[in-house]
């Protein structure tokens, strides 16, 4: 789907409440992940904060700040975001949400090699991204760009078969 701004296109992954029309309608929080190809200024989200990661490519300097592969980096959706490519194009994850309504917490999962690790899940939606390689994840094989959700709390185990990178979401509501 476009851009709000227009001048790109994004792939969304998940939207909370799942019939929310984006970017019309009032919405919780909502996880994509874009191709950026050309230098330019985000899309503005006033009253949500934004997360973004950026899993492919040579990474981009975002309003003066150097932002390498897997950095997260968190701003007002109000902000005036201004992104210059380091070397071509970037893809991008990103997660806008509204703080007063949901917590979010996240954390990269990096396997050096063909490994298992025990993960706990934490209250609510919890949702990992490949970055990178492969691997079992809840029941589901995962390669670069796929995403597993899952609810938690539960403890859960993740194959890798290889080298691989994992970005984990937690998404809870704030009662």
């Amino acid at each position: 789907m476009a851009w709000k701004n227009g001048n790109g296109a994004t792939s969304e992954i998940a939207i909370d409440p799942p019939d929310a029309e984006f970017p019309g309608d009032d919405f919780n929080w909502r996880l994509s992940s874009a191709v950026l190809s050309e230098d330019g200024p985000f899309s503005k989200f006033p009253g949500y904060c934004r997360l973004l990661w950026i899993w492919k490519g040579s990474g981009m300097v975002l309003n003066g700040k150097k932002l390498s592969l897997l950095q997260g980096v968190e701003f007002l959706g109000d902000e005036d975001m201004d992104a210059k490519l380091s070397e071509g194009p970037v893809t991008d994850l990103g997660l806008i949400f509204q703080d007063d309504r949901v917590e979010v917490e996240s954390d990269v999962v990096r396997f050096a090699a063909a490994e298992t690790k025990s993960v706990s899940l934490l209250e609510g939606t919890n949702f990992f991204f490949c970055a990178k390689g492969r691997v079992d994840c809840a029941g589901a094989r995962l390669v670069e760009g796929e995403t597993v959700v899952e609810t938690g709390p539960k403890k859960f185990s993740i194959t890798s078969s290889s080298e691989s990178i994992l970005i984990h979401l937690a998404i809870s509501r704030d009662d």
